[in-house]
């Protein structure tokens, strides 16, 4: 009420472990202990300054040279091996699932036909995909979720890879000449990866064009449609599996609208939605749905990166179930 609402938006206020005392839009925010903060003896370090570096690179010469003690590589697997190879310690979580996620609703699509959606994974090496570009960071995927989330059904064996499998079932799709088909990624992401899903499908005969999307187009195609091809997007996992099924694969579809459901799909996520608790059983069984009918192709898990000095600790990066939760009123240095 005093100072107005542009100004509330930048000058944050609350009860928290720090103060701010500056902020520059994508340059820094700078806090300072909070010394009414109510968790007494907290927080144990003075100040805490946040840098934003857009560039990979300058952000780890940044480091490296001793201008920061924590840099968040996000999902740069190689920036995180990079930093890890000269002997920083690295925090790291697995994020959800890099998944291709077919028109199959489409009639006219051979995406439609589910025997052409499990050739196609198991014309897939996952493991060599992932070792390549995760730089052991990120396992490969075979279900939705990962080995962190309770909707993990460890019973699933996976479509590994089978080229000889995957020919016999383009044979009883009756696609055995294959077909053209597109893959949509954002611009910015690793080109590298739908290469390789690209050569891997030659061998089975599904001719894969590569298409970069900025991030509205891209937006625009999963919440609008798309036809005769794939969207090559993450799956971003919470704690609670209701709420990332719900806003990736709900019923109605807010997002990859033209991706169908198993049939019994509504009532599998209404079980789930209806619980008040993360319940194992029903989300189990939206996965086991989603793994029978083919519904996504599932790639690999990538992951959330921070290297650190040896001198941090306590940071509660990669503690929270998602992306980016850090709980500074903990962090201390040793010298």
């Amino acid at each position: 009420q005093a100072n107005g609402v542009e100004w509330a938006k930048t000058h944050a206020i609350g009860t928290g472990p720090f103060i701010e005392t500056d902020f520059q839009q994508d340059v820094h925010l700078n806090m300072v202990k909070n010394p009414n903060y109510w968790d007494t003896g907290k927080p144990y370090i003075d100040a805490v300054n946040l840098s934003y570096v857009a560039d990979s690179l300058t952000q780890s010469a940044q480091f490296k040279s001793g201008q920061a003690d924590v840099i968040n590589c996000a999902t740069n697997a190689q920036q995180a091996n990079d930093l890890k190879s000269l002997g920083f310690p690295i925090i790291s979580t697995l994020a959800g699932s890099f998944s291709l996620h077919p028109d199959s609703l489409n009639p006219d699509s051979p995406w439609s036909n589910v025997k052409v959606r499990q050739a196609a994974e198991y014309a897939l090496d996952k493991e060599q995909i992932a070792k390549t570009f995760g730089y052991g960071f990120w396992p490969a995927a075979y279900q939705v979720h990962s080995p962190n989330s309770i909707a993990y059904d460890s019973n699933l064996a996976g479509r590994k890879y089978d080229v000889a499998k995957a020919t016999q079932l383009m044979a009883d799709a009756g696609m055995s000449s294959g077909f053209k088909t597109t893959i949509y990624m954002t611009t910015g992401g690793n080109t590298n990866i739908p290469a390789s899903i690209q050569a891997y499908w030659a061998k089975i005969n599904i001719n894969a064009e590569i298409k970069l999307l900025d991030a509205a187009t891209m937006t625009s195609y999963t919440q609008k449609g798309w036809t005769n091809g794939l969207l090559l997007s993450q799956f971003i996992e919470y704690p609670n599996p209701a709420t990332g099924w719900n806003l990736s694969y709900g019923v109605p579809s807010a997002n990859n609208v033209s991706m169908a459901r198993p049939d019994n799909w509504k009532d599998l996520m209404t079980a789930v939605l209806s619980t008040n608790t993360a319940e194992t059983g029903p989300n189990k069984a939206l996965e086991d749905a989603a793994y029978d009918y083919a519904m996504v192709i599932p790639m690999y898990f990538g992951s959330y990166n921070w290297a650190t000095t040896t001198k941090v600790h306590d940071t509660g990066l990669g503690t929270g179930g998602i992306n980016n939760v850090f709980r500074p009123q903990n962090m201390w240095l040793s010298k």
